[in-house]
């Protein structure tokens, strides 16, 4: 008996047989454009749609193309990718609609919420090509106040990332290149090969995947060293993704921390479970509420743990009350 992960193979193979006739790509790229773009359909529609349609039609090479801010009616980020990268293509297809949309509406909710007059610094460990930093440079615009620091240690992403700021002119977001550890200095960025990763899995964890390539010496910051350098009076949010080095990252930040109680967003996955240690017996993470950051809102926990599925947290002092789950 076929097993639907076998059709599902199946029908992958058939679809990018036939979308090498150039016509029959480009009617269907468009289906795939309308059915995941539409709010009015369902998500097993849109996803089924994405799994059959998305590798197979997407355009070749780089595309450039506006994402609608959901939150501020008429706002849209334009964005520039490259469609071979996995990650790079649900952005494309889901945009900030539907690409994790419960970690948007978090930050949405955190900033908007900020007291009246506070104009606190966002600090983005880990911008990748900017889709969350320039999420946050444009509610900090709308806001009045505030600065995106973003840093991003890997050469080749950095340099998407820069393209895709001057992209979106006028946004309060300053970059910068390098990892973010523990203290100041140099360290190996070890490489992810990219036909399996994309470029989301460089890190300084040595073997953190199975597929590194090498590695490349990089430029490390520490918060608290940069805090302190660039008299940053204020941070009200820090937003961390940097592939196994997240505990170090904030024991890094542990003055900057003590002294603002900033909300901290922090993605930790399995494979990095030995690197959180130090971090889960930090004074850091015991002073924080830590809530598991799901599709029906904010699930509070004693004790974080990780997860493939829900792999988003939120450490802070003061949750949006309106995300919060309920007892």
């Amino acid at each position: 008996m076929m097993t639907p992960l076998f059709l599902r193979h199946a029908l992958n193979a058939l679809m990018r047989w036939v979308c090498r006739i150039p016509e029959v790509r480009e009617v269907l790229h468009t289906l795939a454009l309308k059915v995941t773009r539409d709010p009015q359909r369902s998500e097993l529609a849109r996803a089924r749609v994405f799994n059959v349609l998305a590798v197979s039609s997407a355009p070749e090479g780089m595309v450039e193309f506006a994402a609608p801010v959901p939150e501020l009616p008429g706002t849209s980020l334009q964005l520039r990718l490259d469609l071979k990268d996995e990650l790079s293509r649900q952005w494309y297809y889901w945009g900030y609609d539907r690409y994790e949309p419960e970690v948007r509406t978090l930050m949405w909710e955190l900033v908007k919420d900020l007291p009246a007059g506070e104009s606190g610094d966002v600090i983005d460990i880990g911008a990748n090509l900017g889709y969350f930093t320039l999420y946050l440079g444009t509610l900090l615009r709308h806001r009045g106040a505030g600065t995106v620091q973003a840093f991003e240690p890997s050469p080749g992403v950095f340099a998407r990332l820069q393209h895709n700021l001057e992209l979106n002119p006028g946004l309060p977001v300053k970059l910068n290149e390098a990892a973010v550890s523990e203290k100041p200095g140099r360290a190996d960025l070890f490489l992810a090969d990219e036909a399996t990763w994309g470029h989301c899995a460089a890190t300084l964890v040595n073997k953190g995947v199975d597929e590194q390539v090498g590695s490349v010496n990089v430029a490390v910051e520490s918060i608290d060293h940069f805090v302190e350098q660039n008299a940053v009076q204020l941070v009200s949010l820090i937003k961390i993704d940097c592939e196994g080095a997240e505990a170090q990252a904030l024991i890094g930040a542990a003055r900057t921390i003590e002294r603002d109680r900033p909300h901290i967003i922090l993605e930790l996955i399995p494979r990095y479970d030995e690197s959180y240690k130090a971090l889960f017996s930090h004074p850091v993470y015991q002073a924080y509420r830590k809530f598991l950051i799901t599709a029906d809102g904010l699930a509070e926990h004693k004790e974080v743990f990780s997860s493939y599925q829900d792999r988003d947290w939120l450490f802070t002092m003061h949750p949006p009350e309106a995300l919060v789950i309920k007892d």
